[in-house]
């Protein structure tokens, strides 16, 4: 199965287009922006974007796991997870990556959407499928309303994994030769989504690799810092 590219455009944010036609505001940060681990970068970075102000950020102490939360705008204390649910427009769910996937999904006919942050130990827990099936139940939503999109992320070109890794997927998931074993998480992650209904058509993948390009932040580069993916809703448009 071919990947589909999302439709981009912004010069300080990676973009799916087909958010704001949804009526969704979302993207991932580029190096342009700044480190968004640092709070004051974030909020002069972020929340300065005229769709954004207003907002009221939320931030996980992310774990390379799970568990998923709504995203509400009172909140006491940060929570422990990797993803946000949420249908609020008053919130801006927000997680940080450098180099695992920023995952994007959202509801084309209701204002409920979702972001994770999936690298490859979430994905070997399933963690595609189950933020896609957790829309579905609590929500309500069905597979077929939803559509998804998966951000600047490390490519098989450079993912490069040691043998214990393949207990965790299925082969197809590797490139292997004589120099390197590398793990595809694109094509992981669309197979998890179409186990949970979506539809080929609904999903699109970007193939930009963050340690091959100079405009994300790279952990596998060595950089401490972050990009912010996040999603947020807008005003619904009607059919």
């Amino acid at each position: 199965m071919p990947i589909k590219e999302p439709k981009v455009s912004s010069q300080d944010l990676w973009q799916d287009l087909r958010m704001a036609d949804c009526g969704f505001f979302g993207g991932l940060t580029k190096r342009s922006l700044g480190n968004m681990k640092d709070v004051q970068i974030r909020t002069q970075g972020l929340l300065k974007i005229p769709e954004l102000r207003g907002k009221a950020p939320r931030i996980l102490s992310q774990v390379h796991g799970t568990k998923i939360f709504h995203a509400e705008k009172k909140a006491e204390k940060i929570p422990e997870g990797d993803g946000w649910i949420g249908r609020e427009q008053s919130v801006l769910p927000v997680v940080l990556v450098a180099d695992c996937v920023p995952l994007f999904i959202w509801s084309k006919k209701s204002p409920v959407f979702g972001v994770f942050h999936a690298g490859w130990r979430g994905l070997a827990k399933s963690f595609a499928y189950i933020a896609a099936t957790e829309m579905q139940k609590i929500f309500n939503a069905r597979a077929q309303d939803l559509l998804a999109s998966a951000g600047p992320h490390i490519g098989a070109c450079c993912c490069k994994v040691g043998p214990e890794i393949k207990e965790f997927f299925p082969a197809e998931d590797f490139i292997e030769d004589k120099k390197s074993l590398r793990l595809d998480l694109n094509f992981e992650t669309k197979n998890q989504l179409l186990r949970s209904g979506l539809s080929e058509d609904s999903i699109r993948l970007s193939s930009e690799c963050t340690v091959c390009s100079p405009g994300y932040f790279s952990y596998r580069n060595g950089e401490a810092a972050r990009m912010a993916a996040f999603m947020t809703a807008g005003a619904q448009k009607e059919d």
